[in-house]
């Protein structure tokens, strides 16, 4: 079955999505039925309208949009309300405590309906805590605590980010968590909310810097496969005192074996190589009948990154479905085509002009009503001028990396517009929705019945990290975690 269900950070915020269409539809006279008045060269021979050949269009208009009354559009629901008394707290005390720096402060959330009675429940991952299962009763949005006897609440495990699909075909969902330098957990649904953890039968329990999981049929073979999206390994202590280099038998430096899961060496202008903090390199994990294979580097699609966001879509619209994966800092982001093979190429170059720098959380939808997926990427540009220069930073030592980066990227985001030629225009400035702060999650959806897809946007921040009266050079780091 191809129930999936999967989520990552949420926060504050709310955008809408203009239109890029104008208020009036272009009829094109070369469609059936599309010739206009002037064109006609005699009278009509009936005044009932033909019917549309099969397979044609039919337009019809959009209801009206909605407007504001006075009253909110959502309506917050409190713990009292609904028993949901779930929260992230920052414990000084973890030892883990140096990922509050990170993409894995949050963990994420998943909805679906595990116990088989047609409402949504919710599960909940912690980091520091321990995960939570809260079954919706009866009585609408009130719910009840399971995690305990459900057996899913994580041990003492740093969970990142979860995902909901049908694993072993019986009609029930399971859970797959993505933990942080510990084994990731399949939980099966026994169909009643009640699960037994079975991830190293699957071939599931991988041990990686792993922050969200993502399940898509990308082979079309009638099961579902799983995209596993890395960030970093955050190394205890922070950056060594002395550097962690030796020299290689051809004269040239390399890192240590022991600091190659923390650090590389990144070339900083030409022919100059400087330590830096390491993406991950992604997993793509086939679904071979039910145990799961690691084809990452026969796919083509293990590339290193500080991954942020990973989402399946047919962007090219040939019925296969190919991957976008935003990366934070200077790692570029990447769109995997799906060649129908088994294998990816990664297309970015010739798909769009430009990405955000530092790239957060994505996702697809229609726009301007085309019936083309469309496409939006968040960054984390500020909303006034006075933000946008406290929280830019020193851009000079970056400058190399910047202009040797294809495609180019910007400080904001970006919302990808198709053409149906396999190209996107980007036009966020032109839409509004270039600038929302130290954004996180994206999510397009018609959030009021208008017809209209709309963005919503998770933001916010513990505290101004970035901020440019802050003195911070790479011998802070030494010796300290973030």
């Amino acid at each position: 079955m191809n129930r999936v269900s999967s989520s990552s950070l949420l926060a504050l915020g709310f955008v809408m999505v203009a239109s890029c269409e104008g208020p009036e539809r272009r009829v094109d006279s070369d469609l059936p039925g599309a010739g206009s008045a002037a064109a006609s060269s005699g009278p009509m021979e009936s005044s009932e309208e033909a019917p549309n050949p099969e397979g044609s269009l039919e337009a019809r208009p959009l209801q009206t949009r909605y407007e504001s009354t006075g009253e909110t559009l959502f309506e917050r629901l409190v713990p009292e309300e609904t028993a949901v008394a779930f929260q992230n707290r920052i414990d000084i005390t973890h030892p883990l405590k140096r990922l509050y720096h990170s993409g894995f402060v949050c963990g994420g959330v998943a909805i679906g309906d595990f116990d088989g009675d047609e409402r949504p429940d919710l599960f909940l991952v912690s980091g520091p805590g321990q995960n939570k299962l809260y079954r919706q009763t009866e009585t609408a949005f009130r719910f009840e605590d399971i995690t305990a006897a459900a057996g899913v609440d994580g041990g003492k495990a740093w969970g990142t980010g979860a995902a909901l699909a049908d694993l072993d075909n019986d009609g029930d969902l399971d859970i797959y968590v993505c933990n942080y330098d510990s084994p990731n957990a399949l939980y099966l649904n026994d169909g009643t909310g009640k699960f037994e953890e079975a991830a190293a039968r699957f071939g599931l329990a991988q041990v990686d810097a792993c922050l969200l999981p993502t399940f898509c049929d990308y082979d079309q073979d009638g099961d579902l496969d799983v995209f596993l999206l890395t960030n970093r390994f955050y190394r205890e202590g922070g950056r060594p005192a002395d550097p962690p280099f030796e020299q290689a038998g051809n004269g040239r430096a390399v890192v240590k074996p022991e600091f190659r899961k923390f650090y590389a060496l990144t070339e900083k202008g030409p022919g100059k190589y400087d330590m830096d903090e390491a993406g991950r390199p992604d997993i793509l994990l086939r679904n071979d009948g039910g145990r799961f294979k690691d084809v990452s580097a026969a796919a083509g699609i293990q590339t290193r990154g500080h991954g942020l966001a990973a989402t399946w879509w047919d962007y090219d619209h040939d019925g296969l479905m190919d991957l976008y994966v935003s990366n934070d800092f200077a790692d570029p982001d990447n769109l995997f085509r799906n060649n129908g093979d088994g294998t990816f190429t990664n297309t970015i170059t010739s798909v769009v002009n430009y990405t955000p720098w530092f790239s957060m959380g994505a996702d697809a939808g229609d726009i301007n009503n085309d019936g083309q997926l469309d496409f939006v990427v968040l960054d984390m540009a500020a909303t006034t001028h006075y933000k946008s220069k406290m929280g830019m930073g020193e851009m000079g030592v970056m400058r190399y990396i910047i202009e040797k980066a294809l495609p180019r990227q910007v400080m904001r985001n970006c919302l990808y517009v198709s053409t149906g030629t396999g190209r996107y225009t980007e036009c966020a400035s032109l839409s509004g929705v270039s600038n929302s702060d130290w954004s996180w999650a994206a999510k397009l959806a018609d959030f009021d019945n208008d017809g209209r897809v709309d963005l919503f946007i998770s933001n916010g921040m513990a505290r101004d990290f970035n901020n440019s009266d802050i003195t911070f050079t790479a011998a802070d780091q030494i010796g300290k975690s973030k």
